[in-house]
C-alpha cells in the first residue's frame, strides 16, 4: 500500500519549498510537544497494489494520480483504488 498526501492550499509551498517545509514543521511539533492543537486538511491518494511494482516510481505515479484526483473533488478527499498490476486505466 502507498499513499501520497497533498497538503490543501499549498501549492507554491509544495512546488517550491516541500522538503524544507516538512523538516520545520516536523522540527515545531517537536519542539512543541503537541500541546497546542492544530488542522490540517489533506488530500490523499491510496493505491492498494496487489503485485509488488517494479519500481517504486511506478507506485508513486499511480499514487500520485490518485492523490489530484481526489484534489479535483475538492479539499479534504481521499481517493482509495486497488489494482492487480501497475498499469491503471487513467
Amino acid at each position: 500500500m502507498l499513499g501520497i498526501i497533498d497538503l490543501d492550499g499549498f501549492k507554491a509551498v509544495n512546488d517550491t519549498q516541500a522538503n524544507h517545509c516538512d523538516q520545520r514543521i516536523r522540527a515545531l511539533f517537536q519542539e512543541s510537544g503537541l500541546k497546542q492543537q492544530y488542522r490540517v486538511d489533506f488530500s490523499m491518494g491510496l493505491a492498494i497494489l496487489t503485485e509488488l511494482p517494479e519500481n517504486l516510481e511506478d507506485a508513486s505515479k499511480i499514487a500520485d494520480q490518485l492523490m489530484y484526483e481526489s484534489k479535483s473533488l475538492g479539499k479534504s478527499q481521499t481517493t482509495i483504488q486497488s489494482f492487480t498490476n501497475t498499469e491503471p486505466a487513467f
